[in-house]
């Protein structure tokens, strides 16, 4: 069991620091804080912690000269049970227990955009990279998806742990938030649309594994980390677009701020980047 501490306004909106049992998480604008806000100057360096046991949740003020306020009321320390609202200097926050990845009542960035991806068009992927975190690959192996690692042979199983995996989504299925929860803004993944079928997706991105250098020389291509997918795909020409594209209707990564997801298309041969904050995503899907 987990709970997620969620900042949910400002230049970090969509950030989330995962806790398990025994876990504690410090919240401040202190380099050494585990949720490190360094712009907002209405924080002390250490604000406040978030202490999991397992069970419950426990927020407990540092002694800051502008307080914690839980559910608008200010607070030393205070025992979490359930879902529930911080404002500490100018940043809120949202705490979550795995149980609500079920409610449609909440609104949070990461529940936005989990709505944003699954009102997509097509069958939803990602490419997920096991090497950024060792929790990754447990993971996944304990969630409902379909998943298959990009190597082959005997690094696929050697190289499990720090492979490249294709996942499909269930729709609604509460590992796709989970995911997010755990590993948005972190470069862990990228997302895509399409309606091929699985083997030939897998098939077509084997393909871009290795790149040959102007100088000849063959190298590993790590083109499923967000960082890199968006650096890349606007520096392609058309053929080349065409051929990475194939037949993937839309990729989605994070951009450098976890508040922004970057949507590009490439559409009767014309190539588009979108960057869109969920806040303009929620926006977007009330109407």
């Amino acid at each position: 069991m987990s709970i997620y501490l969620e900042v949910t306004n400002g230049k970090y909106a969509a950030s989330t620091v995962s806790l398990e049992d025994g876990d504690v998480a410090r919240v401040g604008r202190g380099a050494k804080t585990e949720v490190f806000l360094p712009d907002d100057f209405a924080l002390a360096e250490a604000q406040f912690k978030l202490a999991f046991d397992g069970f419950s949740g426990r927020v407990i003020d540092s002694g800051s000269a502008t307080g914690t306020f839980l559910d608008g009321e200010k607070v030393l320390a205070a025992e979490i049970e359930e879902s529930c609202r911080i404002l500490a200097g100018e940043t809120e926050f949202v705490v979550l227990f795995e149980d609500d990845f079920t409610s449609n009542e909440l609104d949070t960035p990461i529940k936005r955009l989990v709505n944003y991806l699954n009102q997509q068009e097509g069958d939803l992927f990602c490419l997920l990279d096991a090497a950024r975190d060792e929790k990754i690959l447990p993971l996944l192996q304990k969630s409902n998806a379909r998943y298959m690692s990009l190597y082959q042979g005997e690094s696929q199983n050697q190289l499990a742990h720090v492979a490249p995996y294709l996942i499909q989504f269930n729709k609604g299925d509460i590992f796709l938030e989970r995911l997010l929860r755990n590993g948005w803004g972190k470069r862990w993944c990228a997302f895509f649309t399409s309606d091929a079928p699985f083997a030939l997706l897998r098939k077509h991105f084997r393909k871009f594994l290795f790149v040959k250098e102007e100088s000849g020389e063959t190298v590993y291509f790590r083109f499923y980390d967000p960082s890199i997918l968006r650096t890349f795909l606007p520096a392609c020409n058309a053929e080349e677009l065409k051929e990475f594209f194939g037949q993937i209707k839309h990729f989605f990564t994070e951009s450098e701020n976890p508040s922004e997801v970057v949507a590009f298309d490439f559409e009767s041969q014309r190539f588009s980047q979108q960057e869109l904050s969920l806040e303009t995503l929620l926006a977007e899907n009330s109407r």
